[in-house]
Formats: structure tokens, sequence, C-alpha cells
């Protein structure tokens, strides 16, 4: 059990990581990103990490909403 939790936490912090670096380029401008089904809850939550990261690296991260 203790296995499978940690899995799943590993997994979801390499999925906001994946998530704040594109937030970072301009693959949220893209329309497969913009037709993705959790595209707006994973932007929630990355914007939610931004407070997590350095000043300069967090200012960089938008997804086309108001952030």
């Amino acid at each position: 059990f203790m296995g499978a939790l940690f899995g799943m936490l590993r997994g979801g912090f390499i999925v906001l990581v994946l998530v704040l670096v594109a937030g970072m380029t301009g693959l949220p401008k893209a329309k497969f990103w913009r037709e993705a089904q959790l595209r707006a809850p994973l932007e929630q939550v990355a914007l939610q990490a931004r407070g997590w990261l350095p000043e300069g690296m967090a200012q960089k991260v938008h997804f086309g909403i108001k952030n």
C-alpha cells in the first residue's frame, strides 16, 4: 500500500513539474493543450505551486489565463 501511495505521489509531482515547465513555453497556446480535458485543473494546481518557485521562475509561468 505504501509503495503504491508513494508511486502516485511521485507521479503527481512529475506531472506538476512538467505542467510548470510547459507554462514557461508557448505550449499552452497549442490546440491540443487547449482541448485537453485535464488542462484546467492541472493549470490551477501549477498556478498554486508557483509560490514555491523562485520569483524569477514564477513570473515566467503563464497559461493564457489571468494569473
